[in-house]
């Protein structure tokens, strides 16, 4: 195909257009392309790129291709300096991107890693793709293009796992992929470092992002000291999102407690995941409030509501156990209440000779026996789906403990007759699904 006296090739087919490159692709590095519909499809050419020699109306004489082929590789072989004796005077910089990506900036232009080789790498133009731009760089690797060049990289083994050092800053492994590996700064948890580095391959290439909010670390913290760190730093967070929250801790003696709008907490336990304080007048009062911590000190969780003012005197000498005592005896109270307030209940035989539970009339069914108590479930919790739960003790008294849920039928006394049960199945739903319809606002298709 001949377009404007430049000849072009065909290099392939598809199922709607047919592709054609410039005759001089392989000579002179001719990046012209053309694009046309496939017969019998139509449609207009699009020719895209400019030609970089001229018109080629003759042949060449034999051997002059190889000899073009040869100057061509030696061009692109050779330095940029060389090629481009303005390169020098140009503004070019590396940079690193939010993502940790490295990118070459010329005159302001910024330039995306294309392709890398044993000694050159080539760059493409960021608007590569969304503007189709065709700029192109290419650097040769030197001491002039190593961006960690002055910096003191250094790995060390500890008795856990392996450390990589940048200029006396420390960071461990993050995380580990199949052609790099991600590092963040060892202070990223006790002091929110947000510091990070990316090693490519076996950590020959090194791309650092973020700044250091901390001096160099050299000695190993105290036991406790790095939680403590995380909590204090949890702490300004809080107060940094909302000034007006009263939270601090406090050492008192040799434990450390936290306080929360005057109310005091101890510490109950620390988990894989996360810590539990408790309030410290639950022996008193029996007070269920809590705080929950994240390990890595991200989020304060509050729990449970405090039943008691806020204890600002120490007590005296014996105090504590007269609290507990009268917390004791109101719980005994509470106790004889409910089961006062339960109904009466008796145990009865079935016509098969199996135990029921008989409570106001309604029939009970054993549905799970426990170590120190029986789950019992309502005769027609399967016939008329009721939910009623009750619970009894497995001791010789065989006490009511709790009553769950209300029943949605009558005391049945009688024995149903043959087919009653399917009847009355039947005429619940149908009585469901009219309700459904009503809800939705929908038409029954049925008479």
């Amino acid at each position: 195909m001949v377009i404007r006296n430049h000849i072009f090739v065909r290099n392939k087919i598809s199922q709607r257009y047919l592709f054609w490159n410039c005759a001089q692709k392989k000579a002179l590095g001719c990046r012209v392309r053309a694009t046309m519909p496939r017969p019998p499809n139509k449609g207009p050419v699009i020719c895209r790129g400019e030609h970089n020699h001229d018109v080629v109306s003759e042949r060449r004489k034999h051997g002059v291709l190889r000899e073009l082929l040869k100057k061509r590789k030696q061009e692109k072989e050779q330095p940029a300096a060389l090629r481009n004796t303005d390169s020098s005077e140009m503004d070019i910089c590396y940079i690193v991107t939010a993502r940790g990506t490295t990118q070459l900036v010329v005159e302001g232009f910024p330039f995306t890693k294309l392709n890398e080789r044993a000694h050159m790498t080539f760059w493409a133009c960021c608007q590569a793709r969304p503007l189709s731009c065709t700029a192109r760089a290419t650097t040769y690797r030197g001491a002039k293009n190593d961006l960690l060049a002055n910096q003191d990289i250094r790995y060390v083994d500890t008795g856990r796992s392996r450390k990589l050092i940048i200029n006396g800053y420390g960071f461990t492994r993050k995380q580990i992929r199949e052609r790099y590996t991600i590092w963040e700064c060892c202070q990223s948890r006790p002091l929110g470092c947000k510091a990070a580095a990316t090693s490519y391959g076996e950590g020959s290439r090194i791309s650092i992002r973020g700044t250091h909010n901390h001096p160099i670390v050299t000695e190993r913290r105290r036991l406790g000291q790095r939680k403590r760190l995380m909590e204090e730093r949890l702490v300004e967070r809080m107060h940094a999102i909302d000034p007006d929250k009263d939270v601090r801790f406090v050492m008192q003696g040799n434990r450390r407690k936290l306080y929360v709008k005057d109310h005091c907490y101890y510490r109950k336990h620390t988990l894989k995941g996360h810590t539990q304080w408790r309030c410290t007048e639950y022996r008193a009062y029996g007070c269920l409030a809590s705080v929950k911590i994240l390990r890595n000190g991200s989020q304060m969780f509050l729990q449970g509501v405090h039943d008691h003012p806020v204890k600002k005197e120490h007590r005296q000498n014996g105090q504590l156990k007269q609290l507990m005592q009268q917390r004791n005896q109101i719980v005994s109270e509470r106790k004889q209440q409910r089961q006062q307030q339960l109904p009466k209940s008796f145990f009865v035989l079935s016509g098969r000779g199996s135990i029921q539970l008989s409570i106001d009339g309604y029939v009970f069914t054993q549905e799970l026996v426990k170590n120190n108590d029986i789950d019992w479930a309502c005769s027609q919790s399967k016939a008329l789906r009721c939910k009623v739960r009750a619970t009894t003790s497995r001791d010789k008294d065989r006490k009511v403990l709790s009553i769950r849920g209300e029943h949605n039928h009558a005391v049945i006394t009688e024995r149903r007759k043959s087919g009653a049960l399917k009847a009355l199945l039947e005429q619940r739903k149908k009585e469901r699904d009219e309700r459904r319809m009503r809800l939705s606002g929908a038409r029954p298709i049925f008479n």
